[in-house]
């Protein structure tokens, strides 16, 4: 399986799904490694903001984050 990637030195694709550590501060899920979906948002202020979101939650921040493992194949 891959290492973790700290957020600060690379961002997943656009439209991916990866394996993130929530920073704190994500509703009850700071702390929490999770999959999600990784959503680059500009806020209009000319800075561009790595996000994530899962079902139900959006605008969540990670420290870390991998690629997911490849399915089983049998």
């Amino acid at each position: 399986m891959s290492e973790w990637v700290n957020i600060n030195d690379k961002w997943p694709e656009k439209g991916q799904s990866v394996l993130v550590v929530l920073a704190p501060g994500n509703f009850q899920y700071g702390g929490s490694i999770r999959v999600c979906h990784f959503n680059p948002f500009d806020y209009g202020d000319g800075f561009i903001r790595p996000e994530f979101s899962m079902p139900g939650f959006g605008g969540m921040t990670a420290t870390h984050w991998m690629p997911l493992p490849q399915p089983p194949t049998k």
